[in-house]
Parts: C-alpha cells; structure tokens; sequence
C-alpha cells in the first residue's frame, strides 16, 4: 500500500482542499471538543473522511478531539471480514483505534437494506456509548442525497424530501454528522488520488436487487427536495401547536380541543397519532385526507387510522390505542411492546406481558382524574399492558417510548420530536454537540 502524502500545504487548485475545509469547518462547529467515531466502511467515501480528519486534526495540536473508528461488518455476504480486517489495518497503520462490530443474529428475506442500516446505527451508537465519542460521523456525500431524495419522491410528497440530515440522532442516544454531505463522491475521491491512498469498493453497490443500486443505474437522483431550513421551520409550527393543543394522560389518551383541529394542523396531529398507536411513521397522505375531511365535518363518532382511534365528542377530540392487535408477549431487557413501551430492567430478566380483557380499575381511575371522560377511559385501559408473569433478578418496569423517535430523529425535526417528548413526560433528547 502507498505511503500517504504529507498533509497540506493546500494551494487553491488542490484537489483535496475542499474535503479539508469542509473538516475544518466541521471540528470548528463543535461546542466543545472530544472523542469522534468514524463509520469507516473502507469505502472512499468513510476513506476519505478517515484521512482528512487526519490531516485536519494534525494541523490543529492541541485540539482535544480524539479520532476512533469502527467497522460494521453485516455479515451478508463472503469476503465481509476480511475487507473489516483490512480497514483494521488501515487504522493501525496511522496508531487509531478501532473495533470491528458484528451484526449477528437471522437477517430478514424482506428489507434487509432498511433492517442492515437499523442494525448498523445500533451497533455504532452502542459503540459511541462505550467509547465516550460526542458524535458518529460519516462520509454520506451529495451523490447520496440526491438518490435518496430520489427514492423518497418515488413515494410522494412529504417533509422525507428534505433528504438526509447533516445530523441524525441515532437510537435516542448517539448523535451521527456528516460533514461532507455538501461535497460530490468524485471530490472526496480526488482527495485520496491526491494522498495517494486506495479504497475498497463494495460489491453490493452493484445489486441489482437494492432501490438505490437500481436508481443509480438509472442514473436517477436530480428530484428537488425541501431544504433544512424549511423542515425546520414546519418542525417548529409542529412543536408550536403540540405544545399549545395538546394534552396527554397516562401515555395512553391524547385530548384536543375543538378549536385546534385545523388543516394547519396536520402534520402534528398525524405525528402524534402515529405515537397513540405505536407507530414509527404516520398513516399514509390518502388516509390522512380522509381523515381530516370527516374531522373538518365536525361530526361525533369514532374512526381507526392506524391503530389509534380518533374519538370525535363535544368537547373535543380524543386518541387512543385501539384494543385489536394486542398481542401478549415475553420480553428481556431492551425489547419493545406494540412500539409503545421498552423493557428496562437487568440483563437475564423476563416478563410476560398481557392484556386486559376488562378495563383495569385503577387505569381507568388514573385518567377520570385526569379528566377523560368515563367511556374513553375505559375503552383506552383496554390497550394499557398488565404483567402476566415476571422473572427477575433486580427492578424491572416498562417504559413509555415514541416508536417514531426509537430509531432516528433528523436534526430539523427536533423541536416537534422534543414538543412530543414533553407531552408524553419523556426525558429530553441529548444536545446536539455541534453549532447550528
């Protein structure tokens, strides 16, 4: 392998300048400065990230940052981990740490480019934790964004066509930035011929069977997307209206007025009916438009959408859980129920869960004081989880989450992501490590 150029000096017509600005600018946007986890794949992209925060961080002593890296081998196809093993060796070549991340386990016929990214932010924010690193960084490029702006146009409308964030929390605890989300894939590419340093190229880059391989064979990826700075402003309206409308009892019954039910609405009231009813995205735009046609007719009843039940009285509008579906269930530490709760206890816990086939009492008590009139009480206890059994060696205790925000919350989203946290007596997110 050729031994890397000596960084800097950059002359303007260096072909690496761009990608060395770009993480200048990145470390100096930190609040304050410490560990960084790289997501290094071996790819040019992560390639090429790795080595100009290098350079960057060489040039800035002393700095306070400090550079780890770690590789997620998927395990789905052979030669994974020995393309692991060499990234291992590129990062014990120039003195970094770093950690070869499994993931193990069955891996589904369906999905499986969405489960591996899952898999793998769980893997590097688990990774994060352990280590102490402020942030996960990535090498995504504009190449990236345009094709997956492309893929979401495909599916309609909607704030997913601001794209991809340049930065995410990942699992409610790691914050993930991606500093040359502005920078073309030929730059970063540039920077390596220019520092005379390889990459590997993935295989499955080239699957046929995956959307993004396919639209870019297409050469598909120019769709316009929204910008940051709109998806942040709706996200503010949202967290504005959330926190005005809204008022949530016991995790388990939403109230709103007759008056906040408005077209402006919208997209917060889908938000929050998605968390009513255990879901991760809210229901789709022609459901949603029947949805508030019927609630602008201001008739009482009850609809379903998405398993939560719109209850339209005189008072106002009421949501809940529906009471179909409810599956029981054994659970160990960390896993999830009906994408509304989370077991929290310590490891080799279990507890069975089930549900009540009449409304418990002292549920239904809980939210008459809470001013839910006596009907809806009743019918939202049926959707409250009782313990059938329980084994354990220590406190254990189900825990109220947001399965909208379990997996990834874009930065421009946050306020309506913190508004909601507020209304459901969740702790608030982590700050974001960097400048706005």
């Amino acid at each position: 392998m050729p031994q890397s150029a000596e960084p800097g000096p950059y002359s303007p017509d260096d072909p690496a300048l761009p990608v060395v600005t770009a993480v200048h600018h990145f470390l100096d946007s930190f609040v304050l400065p410490g560990p960084l986890l790289i997501a290094l794949s071996g790819g040019s992209d992560s390639t090429a990230l790795f080595h100009a925060l290098r350079h960057a961080l060489s040039e800035r002593e002393p700095h306070g940052f400090a550079l780890r890296a770690a590789t997620v081998d998927h395990g789905l196809r052979s030669g994974s981990r020995e393309e692991a093993l060499a990234v291992a060796a590129l990062c014990a070549r120039f003195g970094i740490p770093h950690r070869i991340l499994r993931w193990e386990g069955e891996k589904p016929a369906s999905g499986l480019q969405a489960a591996a990214r899952a898999a793998r932010y769980r893997l590097l924010a688990g990774e994060a934790e352990r280590t102490g690193a402020v942030a996960i960084v990535t090498g995504h490029t504009a190449n990236d964004q345009r094709e997956t702006i492309a893929m979401r146009a495909r599916r309609g409308p909607g704030p997913g066509l601001a794209g991809m964030a340049e930065a995410v929390l990942a699992c409610e605890r790691a914050w993930v930035l991606r500093p040359l989300l502005h920078l073309e894939r030929e730059d970063l590419r540039a920077a390596l011929r220019r520092w005379g340093e390889e990459w590997l190229d993935d295989p499955s880059n080239g699957n046929m069977r995956f959307e993004r391989v396919r639209l870019r064979m297409a050469g598909e990826g120019e769709a316009r997307g929204l910008s940051a700075g709109e998806r942040l402003r709706s996200s503010g309206s949202e967290a504005d209206w959330l926190s005005s409308a809204v008022r949530v009892s016991e995790g388990a019954v939403a109230f709103l007025s007759p008056d906040a039910i408005t077209e402006a609405a919208e997209a917060g009231l889908f938000r929050l009916s998605a968390a009513m009813g255990g879901r991760a995205y809210p229901p789709e735009r022609d459901a949603r438009s029947r949805m508030m046609a019927w609630l602008e007719t201001g008739m009482l009843g009850r609809r379903t959408l998405g398993g939560t039940v719109f209850d339209r009285r005189r008072d106002g509008l009421y949501l809940y859980r529906e009471a179909r579906g409810l599956l029981p269930a054994t659970l160990s530490p960390g896993e999830v129920l009906d994408g509304r709760y989370r077991l929290a206890g310590p490891e080799g816990a279990r507890l069975s869960i089930g549900w009540p086939t009449e409304p418990e009492s002292a549920v239904v008590r809980r939210l008459e004081a809470a001013g839910i009139p006596s009907g809806v009480a009743r019918r939202a206890a049926l959707a409250v989880p009782v313990v059938a059994e329980e084994r354990q060696d220590g406190p254990c205790r189900l825990m109220r989450i947001l399965a909208g925000q379990a997996d990834f919350v874009p930065g421009f989203d946050r306020p309506a992501a913190e508004a909601l946290r507020q209304l459901f007596d969740l702790p608030p997110l982590p700050p974001l490590p960097v400048r706005q």
